[in-house]
């Protein structure tokens, strides 16, 4: 007989990654993407009539281009991290600067790039230098844009400096602090993430691992069980049967020279054929209904039982000692 026993292994090293996005989880990029994308198109023509960039913001066209750049990437977003990442901010950059008419999708659209890093690369070194290295970009061009602020005229309708800072220099510092709060969110968030995915993934592997042991664990069960009743089968019988085989034999002995012998014999096998088949109805019984459906268990033969047995055996005029 052989039981098998569960063994517990090492988790691989694949197992601390997370798992490449599913199909349900790109066509939810395709989504996410011309949601992007729309909102980027409505962006641009709303804010070309607003005049948000007065004579200096982009024509319609250039700003529809714009659009398109900065949000279609994002229907790739899982399977290319980085690279859309590094796209849509290059794209931002060089839409601000061309005087793009569109300021709010695209603030979107860098958070969500930034999360995107952190929540699905699974090379976190590769991860954080990437985050760093657009973080790095995006503070440069802003260092940048603060300096050309601070030293070209003051645009009209701004009021000149108060004190030691000039109305165009506060609003760059708010700028300042508003990506700094903004990137560090991104960045918080996408590892969160990560870490999130890794416990779910964890925790899908323990059930895993658990409904195997299960399994196992019912297979060690019909097996101890097989094991019981073989164990109980020949305690209920096995005493019985060499009774009965001992008796007939001393029968045929003496069934010419002592018939009444013979007759005390076959009187034993007789009874003794009745007990094996009423306790393996009683065996029988317990196993179909299950061993709560009796007050008394199964019949099993011990030690006390020799004394029986001896006695049994003299009466069938077998000499017998214990």
């Amino acid at each position: 007989m052989t039981i098998t026993t569960a063994r517990t292994t090492r988790p691989a090293a694949g197992s601390f990654a997370r798992d490449a996005p599913a199909p349900a989880q790109r066509t939810n990029d395709v989504w996410v993407g011309l949601a992007l994308f729309l909102g980027a198109i409505i962006s641009v023509i709303l804010g070309f009539f607003a005049q948000l960039m007065g004579s200096s913001g982009l024509d319609v066209k250039w700003g529809l281009v714009y659009a398109s750049a900065l949000s279609l990437p994002f229907v790739v977003r899982t399977s290319y991290p980085i690279t859309v990442a590094i796209v849509v901010n290059v794209v931002y950059v060089v839409g601000m600067e061309a005087g793009a008419t569109e300021l709010y999708v695209g603030q979107i659209a860098l958070f969500l790039s930034m999360y995107t890093v952190g929540a699905w690369v699974n090379d976190r070194r590769r991860a954080q230098l990437a985050r760093f290295a657009i973080m790095a970009v995006m503070a440069g061009w802003l260092l940048v844009a603060t300096f050309r602020a601070a030293t070209e005229p003051v645009p009209e309708g701004m009021p000149d400096a108060v004190g030691a800072m000039s109305p165009m220099v506060a609003y760059m510092m708010i700028q300042w602090l508003i990506n700094a709060v903004f990137f560090g969110a991104a960045y918080v968030m996408g590892d969160r993430a990560y870490e999130a995915a890794l416990g779910r993934k964890a925790l899908a592997a323990r059930t895993r691992e658990l409904e195997e042991q299960q399994e196992i664990a019912s297979a060690q069960a019909v097996m101890l069980d097989r094991v019981r009743i073989a164990r109980e089968l020949h305690d209920v019988v096995a005493h019985h049967v060499s009774s009965m085989g001992v008796q007939a034999g001393a029968a045929r002995a003496v069934l010419d020279q002592n018939p009444d012998g013979a007759k005390r014999a076959l009187t034993v096998v007789e009874e003794s054929s009745r007990q094996v088949i009423g306790e393996l109805r009683h065996l029988l019984d317990t196993l179909r209904g299950g061993d709560d459906d009796h007050e008394d268990p199964p019949s099993t033969v011990t030690l006390a039982a020799l004394d029986q047995l001896v006695r049994a055996s003299e009466a069938a005029g077998t000499p017998t000692s214990l």
